[in-house]
């Protein structure tokens, strides 16, 4: 399984080096860039929803399971997800502006990155905070 989990990683970053290669020659449809022809959409508040609601909810699931809390690491996921709801629960809904469509195709694979560590062997996701979350939580001493 782990060498699952390490191929998953490596195949992901090879995602993350052609989507940034692409990126050169195709704008990504969305804000000013937006233009037909993507499929269906959401609207932009709703997609940032959608997109960041992974987050809080792994990690949330990755402290509940972990066993063996204590103070620290409850003042730090306490900080970690006031900030992550925040984010993504209050913050799109405040936005000025115009609510602007959203491909869904884009969700998706935003999702997809969040979740594909998840879903090939690990028990957290791979983005920032969370990594090190999972080894306060799961690493040995």
């Amino acid at each position: 399984m782990v060498h699952l989990y390490n191929y998953s990683l490596l195949l992901l970053l090879c995602f993350a080096v052609f989507v940034f290669s692409l990126l050169f020659f195709i704008s990504a449809p969305y804000g000013k860039f937006y233009r037909k022809g993507w499929g269906p959409t959401v609207k932009s508040k709703w997609a940032w929803l959608l997109m960041e609601s992974p987050s809080p909810a792994l990690m949330t699931y990755i402290f509940i399971v972990s066993g063996g809390i204590n103070s620290p690491q409850t003042i730090f996921i306490t900080l970690w997800l006031l900030h992550y709801t925040i984010r993504t629960f209050i913050y799109p809904f405040r936005q000025s502006g115009k609510d602007k469509a959203y491909p869904m195709v884009l969700v998706l694979m935003a999702g997809l990155v969040v979740i594909w560590p998840v879903a090939s062997r690990n028990t957290g996701p791979l983005f920032s905070m969370t990594v090190v979350a999972f080894c306060v939580f799961r690493c040995p001493s």
